[in-house]
Parts: C-alpha cells; structure tokens; sequence
C-alpha cells in the first residue's frame, strides 16, 4: 500500500475520474499539491512543526527551586523546599504544553504525593522581551483522579523565570501552592515559617467551676503571630467578652 504523508492544517479537495480520484492539498487558498488514489492508497496527515513564535522561543526543561505551601494554612509554613525541573514544549505559535513535575509532602504526619500532571494548552504572549504564560481553571485527570489547576507565570529575555501553580486534586478542601524559580528561594528562619494569622475555635471557661459554670464563650477568632528575631514571635490575643453571675465582663 502507497502513503502520502502531508501537513496538517489544509483542505482536502477530491475530485473523482472514472479511473481514479485526486486529492488536491490546499493552503491559504492555493493549491500546493495533488495526488491520485485508489483504493490502494492511504493519505495520513502530520502535523505542522512549530519553527517560530513566543512559543518555540520559551521551549525547554527548567531547573527550578521549587516551594510548596498550602495558603489557606499559612501556619504550616513551607511543606516542600526542593529542585525539580518542568517542561515546556510548543504546540502551536502561541500556546505551549507544560508538565509540572510529582511532587511529595507530609501534611499532619501523613506522606501524600502529587503526581506529575500536563497542561496542554497554555496561552504565551511576548512584550518586549518578556514572556508571560496563563491558563485558569484548567481540568484533567491524572490516573483516575480529577485535578483542578491554575497556572501563571512569565520568562524574561535573559533566562530569568518565575511560575506559579494553584492545584486541587481530588477531594482536597485546598489548594498547594507551588512555586517554580530560576533563583535560589529565601531561607525561612523557624520564626518566619510560623508567622501569620490562625483562624481559631475558641472556648472560654474555669476551670475550677467548669462543671458548675460550663462554657462561657464558644465562637470563632483569630490570632497573629509576627516573627520579632529568627525564633521569636509577637502573639497578638484576640478580646474576649462573657457573662458571668449576670455581669457582663
């Protein structure tokens, strides 16, 4: 059997004979080749190369130092302070496909892991020499598991990068954050890592007369904690109003 392997991206135009048809293969409006067939003859189509534009131009594996947090529990501090690499490939002019690498963590003593994941449609616009990429809320699947994420990010000229990644996966209640960096991150100093504001249930009671009194205050409140050295904290208590015998303190 005879193959002609084509270019994606163009119209397909038969014309039948008695003897045989011909495939006329027409881009931008001209006709840039025809063959005849038979039912001998098979036509696969290939897709175009990507030779130029802002996304051939950000195409590559990075080296990355890579943080993970959760930010809706700023009070875990940084779950992951590691290297990886992510890969950038060109799928078109102005999209690539980016795969962000697995990732391992202990959340609340249990070791979780977050496999590798594709995105395989990211928006690149370039501006002067700086390259920005995006894609919000996309869906998949890795494994058997739904995965939300969110993906943003930009590379300059000079090689400098920075990429953000908001991902749900599963039944988490949360999203990690994980940031991807051409450049070493900060490091955290143990007073650092715990600062912040915790969203609290609080009860307020004595002890003494807990049987005889109960509960005084069941509600919710927050606390801050503000890192004053490398391993102090300022903790800043909420106010807290109750009645006792009738009183109002």
């Amino acid at each position: 059997m005879k193959k002609h392997l084509l270019l994606a991206a163009v119209a397909l135009m038969a014309t039948a004979s008695v003897s045989a048809q011909m495939v006329q293969i027409i881009k931008n409006g001209e006709v840039v080749g025809q063959y005849p067939i038979d039912e001998q003859t098979s036509v696969v189509f290939l897709p175009e190369s990507v030779t130029e534009g802002p996304a051939q131009d950000i195409a590559g594996v990075y080296d990355c130092s890579r943080q993970v947090t959760l930010p809706a529990m700023p009070q875990m501090g940084v779950l992951v302070d590691d290297a990886t690499t992510l890969t950038i490939e060109a799928v078109s002019a102005n999209q690539v496909s980016v795969t962000l690498p697995s990732c391992a963590y202990n959340f609340g003593g249990r070791d979780l892991m977050m496999p590798q994941i594709v995105i395989p449609a990211v928006d690149v616009v370039e501006e002067n020499g700086l390259y920005t990429v995006s894609v919000s809320q996309y869906k998949g699947t890795a494994g058997d598991t739904d995965f939300t994420v969110d993906f943003s990010g930009f590379v300059e000229a000079n090689g400098k990068f920075f990429f953000t990644e908001s991902l749900l996966f599963g039944s988490m209640p949360m999203p990690l954050q994980m940031d991807y960096s051409s450049e070493e991150p900060d490091q955290q100093s143990a007073a650092q890592a715990v600062a912040g504001e915790y969203l609290c249930d609080r009860e307020v009671y004595i002890a003494q007369m807990l049987e005889m009194m109960g509960i005084l205050v069941s509600d919710k409140t927050s606390i801050q904690m503000e890192a004053v050295s490398e391993d102090e904290v300022s903790v800043t208590l909420p106010s807290c109003s109750y009645v006792m015998e009738g009183r109002e303190m």
